[in-house]
C-alpha cells in the first residue's frame, strides 16, 4: 500500500515537469519557425532590392546602346522635329524636354 502511495505521489511530482519540458520545447520549436520565417523574408526582401538595382543598371546602361547601334532618323515639318525611335515610334521632345509620341505616319 506504501508503494502505491509513493508511486502516486512520484507520478504527480513528474507529470507536471514533463508537461513542462514539452511546453519549453514547443515553445523553443515555435521560436526556431518564427526566426526562420523571418531570415526568410528579409532574404527575400534583399533579392528584391538587388533586382530591382540590376534593373536600374541594365535599363541604364542598355538606354545609350539602343541609340548607338540604331540611329535615329529625324523628320522635319514647319512646326516641329520628328525623331523616328529605334523601335519604329515617332516622337517629338515638349518644351519641358520630355519625349511626346505622335502618329507613326508623321515621320513618313
Amino acid at each position: 500500500m506504501i508503494q502505491v502511495i509513493l508511486f502516486c505521489i512520484i507520478c504527480a511530482i513528474f507529470t507536471p515537469l514533463s508537461l513542462y519540458a514539452g511546453d519549453s520545447t514547443n515553445y523553443e520549436d515555435a521560436e526556431l519557425i518564427k526566426l526562420r520565417i523571418r531570415e526568410l523574408e528579409l532574404k527575400k526582401e534583399i533579392l528584391e532590392l538587388e533586382a530591382k538595382k540590376n534593373d536600374k543598371t541594365i535599363t541604364q546602361s542598355s538606354s545609350p546602346q539602343s541609340n548607338a547601334t540604331v540611329p535615329s532618323t529625324n523628320y522635319s515639318t514647319s512646326n516641329s522635329n520628328y525623331i523616328r525611335g529605334p523601335r519604329g515610334g515617332c516622337y517629338t521632345f515638349s518644351k519641358s524636354g520630355n519625349k511626346r509620341y505622335v502618329d507613326r505616319s508623321l515621320c513618313n
